[in-house]
């Protein structure tokens, strides 16, 4: 068998069988938006990840693992939990945290 028939052979095996796999993994997206007018020192943070980015602005989506997921927010140097929500593969669900009464609540779509 001739080299470049054999290389031939070998990329076409590897191409079918990673065909059958999935690249992507599973995962989802969580869109967190902020609905509330809240101190600076403010900072969210999804399963132990910092959203910093929502310190610039009130929106950000972020690319997950599926499964549960918790929010919290760090105040004053402690965590308050604020809600748990499932990510589902190839789906994006929002949560929007807003104030009702004095405390803050959350959305979850």
């Amino acid at each position: 068998m001739q080299p470049g028939m054999r290389l031939g052979i070998i990329a076409a095996s590897l191409g079918s069988v990673l065909a059958g796999c999935d690249m992507e993994g599973d995962f989802g997206y969580a869109e967190i938006r902020i609905n509330y007018l809240r101190p600076a020192s403010d900072l969210f943070r999804l399963s132990s990840l910092a959203l910093d980015e929502l310190k610039a602005k009130n929106v950000t989506v972020v690319r997950q693992a599926v499964g549960m997921r918790k929010l919290e927010l760090a105040r004053n140097d402690k965590i308050y939990p604020l809600c748990s929500f499932d990510v589902q593969k190839n789906r994006i669900v929002t949560v929007t945290v807003s104030t009702s009464g004095g405390s803050l609540q959350c959305l979850i779509q």
